[in-house]
This record gives C-alpha cells, structure tokens and sequence, in this order.
C-alpha cells in the first residue's frame, strides 16, 4: 500500500495479515514487484529499491503518479 500523503509505504504478508515492511517516503505513491522485494515511486520523481530489490535510490528531474508496473 502507499499513502501519498501520509508518506508511507506498507507492505502486508497475505497470509498472516500483519506489514512486513514500513518504509518512509515522500509522497510515495507507486509499488511494483521486482523480483525478491518492492520498487517505490514518488511524486517528487526518486526511485527507491525495497525489501530486498536491488535498486539504489535514483532522483529523476520528472514526478512519478501512482502508477508504476514492471516491465520485463
């Protein structure tokens, strides 16, 4: 789950319906599956890697919506 405006992102196990992750970030507001963890979008345009995906933090000069899907 992501909260734009609570700039939180919150992950939650299925089965035991309990967050497994809690992850601040500033007007975060999409999540995608990346292989073993989370990729996480804001609308002040960074990139940041979660939960065990291999990604290091980027910062890009555009603002992310809370649509993000991965591709390939």
């Amino acid at each position: 789950m992501s909260s734009p405006e609570g700039d939180l992102l919150v992950a939650i196990d299925a089965e035991g319906g309990r967050p497994v992750l809690v992850e601040t970030l500033r007007n975060g507001c999409g999540l995608a599956a990346d292989g073993a963890g989370f990729v996480a979008t804001s609308g002040m345009g960074e990139m940041i890697g979660l939960a065990g995906a291999a990604r290091d933090r980027q910062k890009f000069d555009f603002s992310f919506d809370n649509h993000v899907l991965r591709v390939g």
